[in-house]
């Protein structure tokens, strides 16, 4: 599960990405290396920009996190998610990493803390996190370029999309660092508090919010008023979103590189006895700490039963 390092067949670089660009073929057009890009980046771009931006990152099945004191493995079973980028994260096999290799390889790393028990026993907290990953597969003969200096006559013919497991040290960071997508929505629905001015008053965004929240009651109509707040405050937050940025460029997607989903935070492992030695004693796994996605169908079934009076 700890990280691999990026090996001649795996790419450290970005895969081709086109959503805006696609490829327009007549016949008897010459057809080159450039085209077939072309090809396979507007679909990718497409989709990846449409999970991105409306389904953002989260864990649609699977991919549990599991402690086995038997073996002192942390173990994650096979799933699928999204990353910030609206990547596919598809983990196909049991995958593990052995705790006392890790910690005897990680137990210096800067703010590690690691807890002291005496007796050889320590007690500290980590979490995991999945991100994606491609890597080149199935070698082909392929004909090298004129005066091109290449001696190649073999090229890599698919491309595999898989991913990184990585243990990290430390508790699990922030679900969803501020600022949260869709803040006058979220305010909407009581699900954040007002963000407050030098003077302790809520800004006059969230005020706004605040005003209309408590006129719905006393409305003609609360449902219809309801639903017009809906629809203000969220073309209001869309106008307000915008991509991330990364190494100063502007970015199509909300999120940026490396794109890590959290899947677990691991509390409390106890190891009992020495480098090249240790025994697993307990820790407890927490999954809640990811995102999650609920299908769509699932989600109107939701709302329909809440509609009921």
């Amino acid at each position: 599960m700890a990280e691999t390092p990026v090996t001649s067949t795996c790419l450290s670089e970005a895969l081709p990405l086109d959503p805006h660009r696609s490829l327009r073929v007549r016949f008897g057009m010459l057809l080159g290396e450039d085209d077939f890009v072309t090809l396979t980046a507007y679909p990718r771009g497409k989709q990846w920009l449409h999970s991105a931006w409306l389904h953002r990152h989260g864990v649609v099945w699977g991919l549990g996190v599991e402690l086995d004191t038997r073996s002192r493995e942390v173990r994650v079973r096979p799933g699928l998610a999204l990353d910030p980028l609206g990547r596919e994260l598809c983990l196909d096999t049991l995958s593990c990493v052995d705790l006392g290799a890790w910690f005897d390889a990680h137990r210096e790393d800067p703010a590690f803390s690691v807890e002291d028990l005496g007796a050889g026993r320590v007690r500290f907290t980590a979490h995991v996190t999945v991100r994606f990953r491609a890597c080149l597969d199935r070698q082909v003969p392929a004909m090298a370029e004129p005066c091109a200096g290449d001696a190649r006559t073999t090229s890599y013919s698919r491309l595999v999309e898989t991913v990184t497991l990585t243990l990290h040290p430390g508790p699990a960071p922030a679900p969803e660092p501020p600022p949260a997508p869709y803040p006058r929505l979220r305010l909407l629905y009581g699900l954040r508090a007002p963000r407050l001015d030098e003077d302790g008053n809520p800004v006059p965004a969230d005020q706004e919010v605040l005003d209309t929240v408590a006129a719905l009651p006393g409305s003609a109509d609360p449902p219809a008023a309801a639903q017009a707040a809906f629809r203000r405050f969220a073309a209001l937050d869309v106008t307000e979103m915008a991509p991330a940025t990364a190494s100063e460029a502007l970015t199509r997607f909300p999120g940026a590189e490396p794109g890590e989903v959290l899947l677990a935070e691991v509390r409390e492992i106890v190891l009992a006895g020495g480098t090249g030695a240790w025994t697993l004693e307990s820790g407890t796994v927490d999954v809640t700490v990811r995102p999650a996605h609920v299908a769509t169908t699932t989600l109107q079934d939701l709302l329909a039963a809440s509609a009921v009076p």
